[in-house]
């Protein structure tokens, strides 16, 4: 077996890699001490102690599926410690409350799959090859329904708005509100939002899209711009039939700590608040906005 040390912000987190299984292991520890942000390795340790004799009443397929491994200590020495392959790794992540939760997910789904990055997704087509046969059986298998359940998939509906004013022409006899217009040019769907606002077209599209999808259903709304995002937030809290002033809140970019409050209770199965949430394509560079709720709509309300 190959041992590496991967770092994550500064963190060094020790892995080992399985040639036979083809499979990177992450020490548990490492993973929880860069969770909890713990500056002591020692009470990471504890943490991951507790944590883990609750998991183990509670009957925990994470306990169960971490692997003893020996991994190198700061003594130089190696000693049996738990491991986690990619599954393990996310159930752990999901256990543990943190703000950095998001990112180190999204590190570890990318670096614990480094020897994956040059295999293609399906067999070539002129070899006609069986996929088992040519990827191997799979490490780890589901049924849709646990796949929901467990927070992997999310089933979710899409709906793109369209409205009678995909085009519109500005005129003398029209009011600019603020900003300035050319006059007799044919503003097109793409300019809406950017270079142009309409704000009782955006009304109309948000009363469409409202009365189209289940209100108790979690919902992303994708907008134009961090602006529009804001917008359209007032929109729906305008028209929205909940009476829970945090139903509907914006994840923007320039708001990180509020933001990924918001964008982690929506991800929350167990919390209902926020149901919707409002985002920019580009509010967070890399980013896309992601949930593990049992069901999700997906509203595109931009160009």
């Amino acid at each position: 077996m190959k041992k590496d040390l991967a770092i994550f912000e500064g963190h060094e987190i020790r892995r080992i890699y399985d040639e036979k299984t083809e499979t990177w292991f992450f020490s548990v520890v490492d993973i929880v001490q860069v969770l909890t942000q713990q500056l002591d390795y020692k009470a990471a340790q504890n943490y991951w102690k507790v944590l883990k004799h609750r998991l183990k009443k509670e009957g925990s397929q994470l306990v169960t599926n971490c692997n003893q491994l020996k991994l190198p200590a700061a003594d130089g020495k190696s000693y049996l410690t738990d491991a986690a392959n990619a599954e393990t790794r996310l159930r752990l992540v999901q256990s543990v409350p943190s703000p950095k939760a998001e990112p180190i997910k999204r590190w570890l789904a990318k670096i614990g799959c480094e020897r994956m990055q040059e295999m293609s997704a399906t067999p070539k087509r002129k070899d006609n090859v069986d996929t088992y046969a040519y990827f191997g059986e799979p490490v780890y298998t589901c049924s849709l329904k646990d796949g929901i359940n467990d927070g992997f998939l999310t089933p979710f509906k899409a709906r793109q708005i369209s409205t009678t004013l995909d085009k519109y022409v500005c005129t003398p006899d029209d009011t600019v509100v603020e900003g300035e217009v050319e006059t007799g040019k044919t503003y097109v769907e793409e300019d809406f939002n950017r270079s142009i606002e309409i704000r009782e077209r955006e009304k109309k599209r948000v009363e469409i899209f409202m009365g189209q999808i289940n209100q108790n259903e979690k919902t992303l709304v994708f907008c134009a711009s961090e602006a529009h995002a804001m917008i359209v937030r007032g929109l729906i809290n305008q028209i929205k039939t909940s009476k829970d002033p945090n139903c509907c809140q914006r994840v923007p970019a320039n708001d990180g700590t509020l933001g990924g409050q918001h964008l982690r209770a929506f991800q929350d199965n167990e919390k209902t608040i926020p149901t919707i949430l409002t985002t920019s394509q580009n509010s967070r560079p890399g980013w896309t906005p992601g949930t593990s709720a049992t069901s999700c709509s997906c509203a595109r309300s931009r160009p």
